[in-house]
């Protein structure tokens, strides 16, 4: 994830909703956002979807934001 859209993502985002939204722990999520740890290619689409729903941003976060590959 770039570094802009972390920032947008953790200023409109609560991270724990959007754990809550994607079935995974708020750390494993941190780890995720800030690029210590990928999510695998259904959990990159919910949190793609579920970031994109909870910031009223229209595919503003793809799933490949949350991928480090």
């Amino acid at each position: 994830m770039s570094p802009e859209k972390r920032k947008v993502l953790k200023r409109l985002v609560k991270i724990r909703l959007l754990a809550e939204l994607a079935e995974i722990n708020e750390t494993y999520l941190s780890q995720i956002i800030n690029g210590h740890r990928s999510a695998g290619r259904d959990l990159s689409y919910r949190l793609a979807h579920a970031a994109n729903l909870l910031s009223v941003q229209k595919e503003f976060f793809t799933p490949q934001d949350f991928r480090t590959e």
